[in-house]
């Protein structure tokens, strides 16, 4: 079981995650009066990072497979059996607001929030967190 590409898939999500959140508290440590926008035009800063701007758009979600790459960083994808759940609640937040709020604004949101997870990780591996032991452990 250990070898299904389902496994597989997990595994390597729950390591980024792992990664990410060791290289978010690291940050949070040295950089506590940096906005967060600006950490993260950071973190990015020499990236490969594509967004399908189609993403943003609720109206094609019903036609959408769960293999649709939304966006990618380096070689890390971003599916819409990733995000769905997260940009069906940004899109009905959005209907709730009646036109306080833009759908594409709050799925935008949420997109830059699941693309921080890979970029947090792989610059938490140039750091060598990935050596860390809490990290290995």
């Amino acid at each position: 079981m250990d070898q299904s590409p389902a496994f597989q898939r997990d595994l390597a999500r729950f390591k980024e995650n792992v990664l990410a959140g060791l290289f978010r508290e690291r940050q949070a440590r040295e950089a506590q009066q940096v906005p967060a926008d600006v950490l993260r035009e950071r973190w990015r800063d020499g990236l490969a990072i594509t967004i399908d701007q189609g993403a943003l758009d609720p109206a094609r979600d019903a036609a959408r497979s769960d293999d649709e790459v939304l966006a990618t960083v380096g070689d890390t994808s971003i599916t819409w059996g990733d995000a769905k759940p997260r940009l069906l609640v940004a899109t009905r937040r959005a209907a709730l607001s009646k036109g306080a709020t833009d759908a594409a604004a709050e799925r935008r949101k949420v997109l830059d929030q699941l693309i921080d997870v890979p970029v947090m990780a792989q610059r938490a591996r140039e750091s060598g967190l990935d050596q860390d032991p809490a990290y290995l452990q």
